[in-house]
């Protein structure tokens, strides 16, 4: 029993096995004394045992050798009446790193087999147990085998009702450095970090109110040398008691507990402080949409206070954007992989948009389980591509589609005769008369402000759902769809010479406008498109040849 004779006080023992991991010192020595036994024993069993003490494989990261065997378990080939003892060598494992004893097994005759127990959780997540079953060894040489000890993390002191401490034990000097003269006679407060005075009164005084055991209290001890070792401590308070008129008070060393705990935070503090420093909004959210943690990028980028839920982000999205969110988590849950989307994101100035990335943790669990976004503000981006493709497709001086875009358009709007019950399509071709002479006498930017007002006309004289090109220097294209007939287009293209020529000033100079049109209509889905504009364009040749402008409202159209 850990804790002495007194039957009373033996329910400590349970809460202090020490079963925590080991210290780095701890765990290297107990891996290197695993090393050697297995260096000793060539050809030894080998088996693993959890801290409950189920079996279990052999981790892979144990270094068998060639002539190991690995086994599920030695204990289950322990005789009955060696049971207790070899429980008892897996108690003491646990407490002070390593243990050996010899067990007699089934079917074996003298002399018994030793067995060692080493506690290699830090390093390998198990007890790990060598027996020498098998191995001729010379009984005295295997006797005469010593392992090294490892620090102990077990130890208890005894104080009288003032918190003096009367006696110690050499666990206790050999965990805080200091001999046992030095320690009896102090009061326990005086070796405890003076942030810890209240709670440790505090907790001494509601032990002393009740006898036996008390609640546990941690608390920070001064090693000789200067630093703190962190010390578990349970007090029995037998002070009642005429026997013994003492407080017993059992502690167990959780230093690499707590300096583990406080490495989770710093790891935590580092992982928060990165979350805040990066230009992306980050949150987490489980299964129910519940928001777990959102960083300050996220709520700045939505321009919103707070967000508790999935429904507040997306409430700071347009709704338009609503519906491919709500898909794009669900194929994230349902393990359909990650989703990334574009949404908009509206504010009292203008759109902003944003680079939604959703993905589900890689290895959730029951505490990390729903998924993990990330918003990026992509509005510069966007806009720059918005910008592009309106270069792409549109005329810079004039707003007009270019070119290329028109040609698209026609050829779109031709193929699609028939299919979607168009009548027609009407190309009229615009050039202006006398662009060259006032672009040399005027300037340049005279011709381009002549050009561009004569596209704003262009789109104000056209009905709705026309499209209207520039193709090149002074002349245009207009696309007009469902055109019953030829005469409806030469029609068309009347309306628009006589809405085009119209005098302007500019700067002061009084300028006559005329432009010349040619129109091609077609109701031939088979036809290409770079013949009807070829024959608009013929077509507007012909007509300035004829000498037709707002003088001649003549325009004659050609069928294609």
């Amino acid at each position: 029993m850990l804790l002495g004779s007194d039957p009373r006080i033996s329910g400590v023992e349970s809460e202090v096995d020490g079963s925590r991991p080991g210290s780095r010192d701890r765990a290297e020595l107990a891996a290197g004394i695993l090393v050697s036994l297995l260096s000793r024993y060539p050809i030894a069993k080998v088996a693993a045992i959890t801290e409950s003490g189920i079996p279990i494989p052999v981790p892979k990261s144990v270094p068998l050798g060639a002539g190991h065997t690995a086994i599920e378990s030695t204990f289950g080939a322990i005789v009955d009446e060696d049971r207790p003892a070899a429980v008892s060598l897996f108690a003491r494992a646990r407490v002070c790193g390593v243990a050996t004893d010899k067990f007699h097994l089934n079917g074996e005759s003298n002399p018994p087999t030793t067995v060692h127990a080493v506690d290699c959780r830090a390093v390998h997540g198990a007890i790990i147990v060598i027996s020498a079953e098998g191995i001729d060894a010379d009984p005295e040489e295997v006797s005469e085998w010593e392992l090294p000890s490892l620090p102990p993390r077990l130890a208890r002191a005894h104080k009288d009702g003032s918190a003096v401490i009367t006696e110690v034990d050499s666990a206790m000097c050999q965990i805080l450095g200091w001999s046992a003269d030095e320690l009896v006679g102090r009061r326990a407060l005086e070796i405890v970090h003076p942030d810890d005075h209240e709670m440790g009164i505090a907790n001494w005084m509601e032990m002393l109110a009740t006898p036996g055991l008390s609640r546990r209290v941690r608390l920070r001890h001064l090693h000789k040398d200067g630093h703190w070792v962190w010390l578990e401590i349970t007090n029995y308070n037998r002070l009642a008691d005429p026997s013994y008129r003492d407080v017993v008070s059992e502690m167990v060393d959780i230093s690499d507990e707590m300096a583990a705990h406080a490495a989770l935070e710093e790891r935590e503090q580092l992982l928060y402080e990165l979350t805040e420093t990066v230009p992306l909004g980050l949150f987490h959210s489980d299964p129910n949409g519940v928001i777990l943690f959102a960083n300050n990028r996220l709520l700045s980028i939505l321009a919103i206070p707070r967000a508790d839920s999935v429904d507040d982000i997306s409430a700071a999205l347009d709704p338009a954007d609503h519906q491919a969110i709500e898909e794009a988590i669900h194929q994230v849950m349902s393990g359909g992989g990650g989703a990334d989307l574009e949404v908009r994101i509206p504010s009292a100035d203008a759109v902003h948009y944003g680079a939604l990335n959703l993905r589900a943790p890689a290895h959730a669990t029951s505490g990390f389980s729903g998924f993990i976004g990330c918003l990026e503000d992509v509005t510069d981006a966007v806009r720059m591509r918005q910008r592009m493709e309106v270069q792409a497709r549109y005329d810079a001086l004039t707003d007009c589609h270019n070119r290329s875009s028109t040609m698209e358009y026609i050829a779109s709007r031709v193929s699609s005769l028939n299919a979607d019950g168009s009548e027609g399509i009407a190309i009229l071709y615009v050039d202006l008369n006398h662009f060259k002479p006032i672009n040399d006498a005027y300037g340049h930017a005279v011709g381009d402000q002549i050009l561009r007002i004569t596209a704003e006309r262009l789109r104000h004289a056209v009905r709705t759902g026309d499209l209207v090109g520039r193709i090149g220097g002074d002349e245009f294209v207009v696309v007009c769809s469902q055109v019953g007939s030829e005469v409806a287009a030469g029609q068309l293209a009347e309306s628009l010479r006589r809405r085009l020529c119209v005098p302007t000033d500019i700067d002061g100079r009084h300028i006559e406008l005329s432009a010349s049109v040619g129109v091609a209509w077609t109701d031939d889905p088979g036809l290409e498109a770079d013949a009807l504009v070829d024959a608009a364009d013929s077509a507007m040749y012909a007509s300035k040849r004829a000498g037709l402008s707002s003088k001649s409202p003549e325009t004659v159209p050609r069928r294609v």
